[in-house]
C-alpha cells in the first residue's frame, strides 16, 4: 500500500481549508517550539465574522475590536478599542519584543510612520508560522492569512507576559 500526499494551495476562503489551517496552527502553537499554548478559542470562533469599522462584536469586528475582545475573553486587558492605544498600552507596560522574538498570540501593528509613538493603523494577532488573524476591511471577514511585512512595525506586543 502506498501513501499519497497531495499538496494543494490553501484557499483561505474555503471553509475546509480554513479549518485545516486552524487545526495545523493550533497544533503548532500548542507545541513548546510554537509557544506551548493553543490558539485563543474566542478568536477561532469568530473567523468569518463581518468587518465593520468600530465593530466590537458579537458578530461584527474591526481590527482592534477583535484583538481587544480576544484578550478580554482570556481576562487580559490590552487597551482601548484603538490599534494605537493597544500599542501604547503594551509599550507602557514594557511588553514589547522585537519581531524576531514573536510568539503565537503576540500582537503586531502596521504603521506608515517609523516613529515609536506614531499612529498604528492596524493590529493583528500573530499565529506563528508567518500567519496572522485579522479583521482587515469591509471587503473581508475576520480571517487567517499570511503575515504581510510591508509597513509592519518592528515590535510585537506580548499581552500575556
Amino acid at each position: 500500500m502506498t501513501n499519497v500526499i497531495r499538496v494543494v494551495r490553501a484557499d483561505y476562503a474555503n471553509p475546509v481549508h480554513a479549518a485545516a489551517l486552524v487545526m495545523l496552527l493550533d497544533a503548532y502553537a500548542s507545541d513548546p517550539m510554537g509557544g506551548g499554548e493553543g490558539l485563543n478559542d474566542f478568536a477561532k470562533a469568530n473567523l468569518g465574522e463581518r468587518y465593520v469599522l468600530g465593530g466590537m462584536g458579537p458578530d461584527i469586528w474591526d481590527c482592534s475590536g477583535i484583538t481587544k475582545a480576544s484578550y478580554a475573553a482570556a481576562g487580559i486587558y490590552i487597551g482601548t478599542h484603538s490599534a494605537t492605544n493597544q500599542f501604547n498600552t503594551m509599550a507602557s507596560a514594557r511588553k514589547l519584543v522585537p519581531l524576531s522574538q514573536a510568539q503565537v498570540g503576540d500582537l503586531m501593528w502596521y504603521s506608515q510612520e517609523s516613529a515609536f509613538n506614531g499612529d498604528k493603523y492596524h493590529v493583528v494577532i500573530y499565529l506563528g508560522g508567518d500567519m496572522m488573524l485579522e479583521a482587515p476591511n469591509p471587503a473581508r471577514t475576520v480571517r487567517i492569512v499570511p503575515l504581510r511585512y510591508g509597513e509592519l512595525f518592528p515590535y510585537a506586543g506580548r499581552p500575556s507576559a
